[in-house]
């Protein structure tokens, strides 16, 4: 098997989700699972309205959809109870990021070793994350980030969101290099499946894929036309706009608040809406005279790096 290797860093993950595979609720009080659990029993007993959250409110208004959905899916199908498919669920979940960083990193760099490598650091060393102050006295700083999110958190869809995210961005440059049917297919399937499993993800979607395009001939030497660029996202749009409705998002916004300053989520677009365009100019600016692989890790890097640090230092929240 040509990519036998992307095994590896996937029985690393398995090794250390391994508990995940049993029981049933977490002793972590705040983990925030028992939400996600909550919200298929109410799509199990009660249907389109919840009575028992905020005095009552509409399931449209209610997490992305797709945790709970498959949560409930799998409880009906496998006859387990919902806390145990959900547990399920989030060992999958885990399993799949690193497997997702496999495809995105191989067909970025064409190269199984550089793509192995990148799994693998991910699944087994700590993230930059422990340089927060806060999220260090959470876990030993040799624990990777992202179990510990899983794990004291409960937090399957901001997981399971990473692997559709980079999966949905390694299909669209497929889609940018090749202009074929299947990459324009899978880029929208997945860019729709971030859409419908965090709103996070789908925000780090929109960074990678925008940052991508920045680096046009790292990925394939030509700009795309607009409506091309915009095909995979127009697509997943329709394939999750019975949930990304206007009232959803507005409402999305509103309560999206940041425990550091409690400002509003909408405050934070505008700043977007700004500083993209110099962002992308500045970028082509200085690409015309540099160019390459080393230059779009550094991109890449500090766009996250960027938005990471001045939502914690400025309080603002991205969903």
């Amino acid at each position: 098997m040509r990519h036998a290797a992307a095994l590896i860093p996937a029985a690393l993950s398995l090794l250390m989700a391994a508990p995940l595979l049993s029981g049933e609720y977490t002793r972590h009080l705040g983990s925030i699972e028992c939400a996600y659990i909550a919200q298929a029993r109410f799509a199990r007993d009660l249907g389109s309205w919840c009575p028992l959250w905020y005095c009552g409110f509409p399931m449209s208004l209610s997490y992305p959809p797709a945790i709970p959905w498959a949560t409930l899916l799998l409880h009906k199908l496998a006859g387990i109870s919902l806390a145990r498919a959900y547990r399920l669920l989030s060992t999958l979940s885990y399993l799949m990021v690193p497997t997702a960083i496999y495809a995105f990193t191989y067909i970025l760099y064409r190269r199984i070793s550089t793509a192995t490598l990148a799994a693998t650091v991910y699944a087994v060393f700590p993230v930059q994350a422990y340089m927060l102050r806060e999220l260090a006295d959470v876990a030993h700083y040799t624990v990777p980030w992202h179990l510990v999110v899983l794990t004291v958190y409960g937090e399957c869809p901001h997981t399971a969101g990473i692997a559709m995210m980079l999966l949905a961005a390694a299909f669209y440059v497929k889609y940018i290099r090749e202009k074929t049917a299947i990459s324009l297919m899978l880029s929208s399937l997945f860019l729709a499946a971030t859409a419908l499993t965090n709103l996070i993800a789908l925000f780090s979607a929109a960074v990678v894929i925008g940052t991508l395009l920045g680096l046009k001939d790292w990925i394939s030497g030509e700009s795309p036309t607009l409506p091309s660029a915009l095909k995979p996202a127009l697509i997943a749009y329709g394939l999750s706009a019975f949930k990304l409705t206007p009232e959803f998002l507005v409402k999305s916004a509103e309560f999206g608040a940041s425990s550091l300053s409690m400002k509003p989520t909408v405050t934070l677009i505008p700043v977007i809406v700004l500083a993209a365009p110099l962002i992308y100019f500045a970028l082509r600016a200085l690409l015309d005279r540099v160019s390459g692989e080393d230059l779009s890790i550094l991109v890449c890097l500090a766009a996250f790096s960027t938005i990471v640090y001045l939502r914690y230092l400025t309080g603002l929240s991205i969903a």
